[in-house]
């Protein structure tokens, strides 16, 4: 069996990581490939990539800018994968995130009909909306089929007269583009797997109510990760200058400015802390503009100021383990998600998470795992910030009591829960469906 994984970029955030967990260990069972959409450095040998140059990058880039990150047309990567199906005989073709400007939505169906069988893992909702990753707020994409009445008003539904979410402004040409992706993606025999239930039970409000769409909840080798002694946890906070009395928090994203990833709440949530002083916040992501916070006041000694530290991007797993496993909190404001790769990481670390109660990360965080409180709601970020604070101090009002409760039980959970064997196992009774 010959499998094709297919995604945007070879390294990166969580969709690259499943893809890349998939082609490495599914080669145990199977011959695998994988073609990313964009060059990066130091990418392995074996891996193919479409577009390498400069010009076809930005070019790309370019047709799909005014399109909600959706490009119709791109002919090098449609010829790339059609020969690589060809010459390594594929069998399934597994396609990951396909926005990123490297795919076209209209060459899908020749790909399709090149191969035994075709398979797309859901990372977002961006495959059944106009242009959005996430809807949030907005319900503009459900089916008219399934479209009801709410607060008065009525949906046109496939994102007719489209007017955006929290993150992403109006897009005139949503309804259109929505359109192509139904002609492509629907009624082809397509497989749509989801990480988790919420995202399922969406895609099936949508254009693809009637397509094959089943549940696989993304996995980690839980077995790289570990918790740490408080021992080792002191000696880590050393080597990163935190002071040893701090109660450390944690927030990490692949992009920490991304709107959909909640730094502006935690921001301002962190400004409202009663007593500062007592904790320490690590920032791990392209942080970029973030690092402008926290503004200094002349008149506050530092003992009595939230200590920031910014570490950038992490490549290294191991270190990455001892930043969760070091921390007190893991901090998840999240105002869309689908089922983060980091909730995963932490609690195999024994790390808690305090998380808002959206997308699927509600069935990550069992309450001896972590806590949730009510999500964001469009116009009341103020309100949400004020959530999070309150909750912080809560969870720290017996010091780090409740948190060391909790250690061993996120980590047992972790191991139950999370262990990347179910998901090769449950991906690979799949290619063996299909290709039967």
């Amino acid at each position: 069996m010959n499998i094709l994984y297919v995604n945007t970029y070879y390294y990166g955030g969580g969709a690259e990581a499943i893809a890349r967990k998939l082609y490495e260990k599914m080669s145990e069972e199977v011959n695998t490939f994988f073609l990313a959409g964009r060059i990066q450095p130091d990418l392995p040998e074996e891996v193919s990539a479409s577009l390498t140059g400069l010009v076809d990058r930005s070019l790309a880039t370019l047709q799909g800018m005014n399109r909600g990150n959706t490009t119709l047309h791109i002919p090098k990567t449609t010829k790339k994968l059609l020969n690589l199906i060809r010459d390594e005989q594929i069998d399934i073709v597994h396609f990951h995130n396909m926005h990123g400007n490297y795919f076209g939505i209209d060459d899908f169906g020749k790909i399709a009909s090149a191969c035994g069988g075709v398979v797309v893992t859901l990372h977002d909702m961006w495959t059944f909306t106009g242009c959005c990753p996430y809807g949030m707020s907005c319900r503009k994409w459900v089916n008219p089929a399934q479209v009801q009445e709410s607060a008065g008003q009525v949906s046109t539904g496939l994102c007719i007269a489209c007017c955006g979410n929290e993150a992403i402004g109006t897009k005139k040409e949503a309804a259109r583009l929505l359109q192509h992706k139904q002609a492509a993606f629907c009624g082809s025999g397509v497989h749509f797997v989801t990480p988790s239930r919420w995202l399922q039970e969406e895609a099936l409000r949508s254009i693809l109510q009637d397509e094959d769409v089943r549940v696989i909840p993304n996995g980690i080798d839980t077995g790289q990760w570990r918790t740490f002694t408080d021992a080792e946890r002191k000696e880590a906070r050393r080597k990163y200058k935190i002071e040893d009395e701090r109660i450390v928090l944690l927030f990490a994203a692949n992009r920490a400015g991304s709107p959909y990833k909640g730094y502006s709440i935690l921001s301002q949530a962190l400004r409202q802390l009663k007593d500062p002083g007592k904790f320490a916040c690590v920032i791990i992501g392209k942080a970029g503009e973030l690092k402008e916070y926290p503004r200094k006041d002349p008149e506050v000694s530092d003992n009595k100021r939230l200590q920031i530290l910014y570490t950038g991007y992490i490549h290294e797993q191991s270190r990455m383990n001892e930043l969760y496993a070091m921390a007190d909190l893991f901090l998840l404001p999240s105002l869309a998600d689908n089922y983060p790769t980091s909730v995963m990481e932490s609690e195999a670390s024994g790390t808690p998470v305090f998380a808002f109660r959206t997308g699927g990360i509600p069935e990550q965080i069992p309450p001896e795992a972590g806590w949730l409180v009510d999500p964001v709601i469009r116009g009341q970020e103020k309100e949400a910030a004020v959530r999070l604070c309150e909750g912080i101090e809560e969870v720290f009002a017996k010091g780090t009591l409740e948190v060391e409760k909790r250690r061993s039980l996120c980590r047992r959970f972790a191991q139950e829960h999370f262990d990347e064997r179910r998901m090769l196992e449950r991906y690979l009774a799949l290619y063996h469906e299909i290709l039967q």
